[in-house]
């Protein structure tokens, strides 16, 4: 998948060494505008909508700090890489504070430490994009539709577990955050699911993993971990026991 990106900067020649020294294409990058100063790049991100802004932070008429506050007030989720000197930290700080992924100081900057800030931008804007498939995934299908049962702090577990399936999530965790005595939760939890506790975590990791499989292209370890459930041989094990296939098989079949 390739991102795309804006430049943002009033020195040409640090603007100039930033476009022509890094392999956009390399990095997974397509870059779709430039800009001298914060105003003009505004109008870049309004018609653009990239996903990644680099951008100084001191420059004439609106600075990046300005500009990323305006960005977000507008609506971009754009990601922020900030550009500053080092009495400017301050500065980068509060760029931070306002959600921009990183800042380099441009004194010490080389074309390497800039490239690692873009891979670690385009990782986390695959799992941005990632999750909002896995949400569209999910809304389709009926395990994962909101959970409503005539107990409230059933349905806050409920809701806890859907958000952190793939975390360390236990029936005495869960008891706790219930404020119950852990066999008298497990008794009530069954009573109105309909299923038992470990049961029903387990249903939710593999319906998770259904979609991991289909959406992407991650091996079986991966998906493993990703839906919190260690080995690939246990996952691999559970998902044909539930299905009667394997992810493999799955994965064939739905064209993957």
């Amino acid at each position: 998948m390739t991102w795309s990106v804006i430049v943002v900067e009033d020195e040409d020649y640090v603007r100039d060494a930033i476009i022509k020294l890094i392999p956009w294409e390399e990095e997974g990058f397509q870059l779709v505008g430039v800009a001298s100063d914060g105003i003009p790049a505004l109008e870049l991100i309004r018609r653009e909508r990239p996903d990644l802004v680099i951008t100084d932070i001191v420059m004439p008429r609106m600075d990046g700090i300005h500009l990323l506050k305006q960005a977000r007030e507008e609506g971009s989720a754009a990601k922020f890489i900030m550009l500053t000197c080092m009495n400017e930290f301050e500065y980068a700080q509060q760029a931070l504070e306002y959600g921009a992924s990183s800042y380099i100081l441009k004194l010490s900057m080389d074309i390497d430490k800039l490239r690692a800030s873009l891979k670690k931008v385009s990782e986390d804007l695959m799992n941005d994009s990632l999750k909002k498939r896995l949400v569209s995934q999910l809304e389709q299908h009926e395990l994962h539709k909101p959970y409503s049962t005539n107990h409230p702090q059933v349905n806050e577990v409920l809701h806890y577990m859907q958000l952190h399936y793939a975390e360390d999530i236990t029936l005495k965790s869960m008891a706790k955050r219930a404020a119950m005595e852990e066999h008298y939760f497990s008794a009530l939890f069954k009573k109105k699911t309909g299923e038992n506790f470990n049961r029903l975590l387990q249903k939710i990791r593999l319906e998770h993993a259904k979609v991991l499989l289909k959406e992407t292209d991650f091996g079986m370890n991966k998906v493993a971990a990703k839906v919190g459930l260690g080995s690939d041989h246990y996952f691999i094990r559970l998902f044909k026991r539930e299905y009667g296939q394997t992810p493999g098989d799955f994965r064939k079949r739905q064209g993957g």
